[in-house]
């Protein structure tokens, strides 16, 4: 229930002739949609940006696209798990 706000609640409360109670509850959630947005598109553009800049660096020169590798693998991880952290700090608000 992380990735959902309340929006609105109602309770409609009844008694019946025949003595017995009805209760009714209506939960309005509106969805969380920027937290996926923001770990899927910067990801995919983090990605996107190493993959074109592999290009400037000469052909010859593997250690240099080997070293852009290990770093796009480092900026990933941390953009998950900052989203993470944040997807953790709403549910225990």
């Amino acid at each position: 229930m992380s990735e959902y706000d309340l929006d609105s609640e109602r309770l409609e409360l009844s008694v019946s002739p025949r003595n017995f109670s009805l209760a009714s509850v209506e939960l309005v959630l509106r969805r969380r949609s920027h937290l996926r947005a923001a770990s899927a598109f910067a990801q995919t553009l983090v990605v996107l940006v190493a993959a074109v800049a592999t290009f400037l660096f000469d052909l010859d020169d593997f250690s240099d696209r080997v070293l852009v590798c290990v770093v796009l693998l480092l900026v990933v991880t941390g953009i998950g798990s900052s989203v993470q952290a944040v997807r953790e700090r709403a549910v225990n608000r």
